[in-house]
């Protein structure tokens, strides 16, 4: 039992201190302390409040403890039992890890694949559309060369018709040329009857039949009698194809004098020649000519002028005799080697009633011929000039020439002939 030693002046007092004994399981031992401190029951159950707050947390305190003891036993225990599980979770968990590695390995590498694919699609794709153009190309330039196949096979199936056409021609003309080989060999034969051998001279007078066809089988034989001295062809015709095969195809390999037309048909330049037609074959003879070459009764105009006077690069002397010469802006006597042409003559050019323009009144026509020769090599080699019957006086020409610095090049008034030598 224990004993109250406190004076208790209120019963409210005892009965709150019962109460609180009874109800909260307080210790009356603690009673004698709580009334010491406390003056009213107020104060008491204050104190006791805080009392059993106090007690309340260290009794929770201790529970925890208690229970975070068995908390941690129960886990050891269970620990220990579920170790090997748990190791066995673990090493499941590193091979799944490893797996889920390996997948994302080959997941990365599917995706670079991919991308290598998508490139590789794109590079096909680009591929694919240049061999859609090359295939397109390939068909349109298939279609062309068809199309140029098809007429080429029909050109050729023409051309094999028209083949067909000229045999029969060649056929049917078989005979006439056996015909015309033994008319040509009578007149080959005939050749050298025509020909001095001696004095190596051939005379042609196209106004005579023998002449005419003795040029026609030489021109169609290109027969040529190698070296020759002289050449002379009278009465020629104006467009005479007999006459223009013989030139072309009979160029001798040397002529040392040549002349053409020296005897002519009509009178008063009735039959004058006209140079053009027979200008390409003539070049051929006149290119040969070594000494001279002697033309007369000519129509020349400034490219007839021009070819001869350039033809006769190997020649001493040209006469160009009784024509009616048509001077010209651009004439040009330039040739590519030097001219060996010593003497010129124009005698009796524009001499007669039907060379009708006086170089007398007109000297600035014949200073166009001066003007080629200083532009050419003629000014080197070109001794003389003869104006003799050309209505133009020595005294004119020197002045000319001296004007054009030609002054070495001697101005007369001559006959001249064809050379006999």
């Amino acid at each position: 039992m224990f004993r109250i030693q406190i004076q208790m002046d209120k019963s409210e007092v005892v009965k709150d201190i019962l109460y609180l004994s009874e109800s909260r399981n307080t210790s009356l031992y603690n009673l004698p302390k709580i009334c010491d401190n406390f003056s009213s029951a107020t104060k008491v159950r204050k104190k006791i409040d805080a009392v059993i707050q106090q007690n309340d947390k260290l009794m929770e305190k201790k529970l925890l403890s208690k229970s975070r003891q068995i908390e941690l036993k129960c886990k050891a225990r269970l620990t220990e039992e579920f170790k090997d599980k748990i190791q066995n979770l673990e090493n499941q968990n590193a091979t799944k890890d490893i797996k889920i590695k390996e997948h994302e390995d080959i997941t990365q590498q599917a995706i670079k694949n991919s991308e290598e694919i998508s490139t590789e699609k794109d590079l096909l794709q680009t591929e694919n559309k240049d061999l859609k153009d090359i295939k397109t190309q390939l068909e349109e330039d298939l279609r062309v060369k068809l199309e140029e196949i098809k007429a080429s096979k029909s050109q050729h199936d023409e051309d094999q018709k028209e083949i067909a056409k000229i045999y029969e021609e060649l056929k049917q003309s078989e005979s006439e040329l056996e015909e015309a080989k033994g008319v040509i060999q009578g007149l080959y034969k005939n050749i050298h009857s025509d020909f001095n051998p001696e004095t190596k001279e051939l005379k042609l007078d196209m106004s005579e039949n023998k002449s005419r066809n003795l040029a026609k089988a030489m021109g169609v034989c290109k027969y040529s009698f190698g070296d020759m001295n002289r050449l002379e062809i009278d009465c020629i015709f104006n467009e005479d194809h007999t006459l223009n095969n013989f030139f072309k195809n009979c160029s001798q390999s040397s002529l040392r004098l040549l002349s053409l037309n020296y005897n002519f048909l009509g009178s008063n330049g009735s039959h004058a020649l006209k140079l053009k037609f027979y200008q390409e074959g003539l070049q051929n003879l006149l290119v040969n000519v070594t000494k001279e070459v002697y033309l007369k009764n000519l129509i020349v105009n400034g490219s007839d002028l021009n070819h001869i006077v350039k033809s006769c690069v190997n020649t001493e002397r040209l006469t160009i005799r009784y024509s009616k010469i048509y001077t010209c802006d651009s004439l040009d006597f330039s040739t590519p080697s030097q001219s060996k042409l010593e003497y010129l003559s124009f005698y009796e050019c524009r001499g007669y009633e039907w060379c009708s323009e006086e170089w007398s009144k007109y000297s600035e026509k014949f200073e166009k011929i001066i003007v080629a020769i200083k532009k050419s090599s003629l000014k080197d080699s070109l001794k003389t000039i003869n104006v003799r019957k050309c209505k133009i006086s020595v005294s004119k020409l020197n002045e000319l020439l001296i004007i054009h610095g030609l002054s070495r090049i001697s101005a007369i008034d001559e006959q001249n002939f064809p050379l006999e030598e």
